[in-house]
């Protein structure tokens, strides 16, 4: 803002086009420290956590499919194996719609900051809550990465 450039122009702490460098390097690596963080979740999401989840997918309908053969219902499991399908497309969506995102980013500082602002950061959001669901209801061993619960321990 005017007030805030005269004021640290009066008091000497910086200049008008110090205070536009400054301001410029920190939209740079606020973007760019968001773009990092949402390539690594898309590497994490399409390499480790959404195989995962579809491997559990498959053996829930697997168990679905030999419990109707011998005549016995589960709706409980079809209402799991729902919730996994549902998980899964909402990685996959949010996948795809970052990849869009991160294709179009603008070169400028203060855009491409605002624009990893307003665009990809809620895109990631719903990402990292699909991964999360999924974390609770994926058994241990197919879980790919450690669990909360696992790095709070591994100190002691």
């Amino acid at each position: 803002s005017k007030s805030a450039t005269s004021l640290f122009k009066k008091y000497s702490v910086l200049s008008s086009r110090e205070l536009k460098a400054r301001a410029e390097v920190l939209y740079e690596n606020y973007a760019t420290r968001l773009e990092i963080e949402a390539r690594t979740l898309l590497t994490m999401v399409r390499t480790e956590i959404l195989p995962a989840t579809l491997r559990y997918q498959a053996e829930i309908a697997d168990v679905i499919g030999s419990t109707q053969v011998v005549g016995v219902d589960c709706p409980e499991t079809e209402q799991t194996l729902q919730e996994i399908v549902d998980l899964a497309a909402g990685m996959k969506n949010g996948v795809s719609t970052l990849d869009a995102i991160l294709e179009k980013v603008p070169s400028e500082p203060a855009k491409h900051a605002q624009y990893m602002h307003d665009r990809a950061l809620t895109v990631m959001q719903g990402i990292r809550e699909a991964c999360d669901s999924a974390e609770e209801i994926l058994p241990m061993e197919l879980w790919p990465l450690a669990s909360y619960a696992q790095m709070l321990l591994s100190g002691r």
